[in-house]
């Protein structure tokens, strides 16, 4: 199991005498072993995620109010309310937090274990996805003034680097300017400054 930051894992009193259950407060990674008669389970926001021998990232987004698992491998369960989903490698479950639905899907999102690896990677990626990438992995608060400029498109990598470096190549290579207003970075587009 691999934490984000400011993330914390609770064991349950009786961890492997009937199952291996925790509780999850945050992001996490977890490459789990099966085992039949000890299941693997993960408890994050009234979500249970059963694990069924895989590798798989759990990120809940307080923000959209919604919990998102990841399998890398394997397959894993997901179980919100009466609704489950059984997801396998590559595919993604999202869960509402307010109504419990789960949607499932194939992942498209190349960054989703970038707060683990430190890179985030942009292939002809719009400008409101990057925005929302950056602002997972950085932390900060960036919003987009005007929406002429959301689905501008970037082809671009970053490794763990400072994000004023970050907010100077996207200003150049996107020709936006990029101004901190309060506790926000708001993109503009320099043609409508002029």
């Amino acid at each position: 199991v691999t934490l984000n930051k400011a993330s914390k894992i609770a064991i349950s009193s009786n961890f492997e005498i009937t199952e291996r259950k925790v509780k999850l407060h945050g992001e996490a990674f977890f490459s789990i072993s099966h085992d039949q008669l000890h299941p693997f389970i993960i408890n994050v926001n009234d979500v249970q995620v059963k694990v069924l021998g895989t590798e798989f990232n759990v990120y809940p987004d307080t923000i959209e109010n919604k919990l998102t698992v990841i399998v890398i491998s394997g397959r894993v369960a997901v179980s919100a309310g009466k609704n489950t989903s059984i997801i396998t490698i590559g595919e993604y479950a999202e869960v509402n937090l307010q109504n419990k639905q789960i949607s499932t899907g194939i992942n498209e999102n190349d960054n989703y274990l970038s707060w683990e690896t430190g890179q985030l990677f942009f292939d002809d990626t719009p400008l409101y996805q990057v925005i929302e990438a950056i602002n997972k992995q950085y932390g900060v608060k960036m919003v987009i003034a005007s929406e002429d400029i959301a689905e501008r498109r970037l082809n671009a990598s970053f490794d763990y680097t400072d994000i004023a470096k970050v907010t100077d190549l996207l200003s150049i290579v996107l020709k936006i300017d990029i101004k901190q207003e309060n506790d926000k970075l708001v993109i503009y587009s320099r043609e409508a400054q002029k």
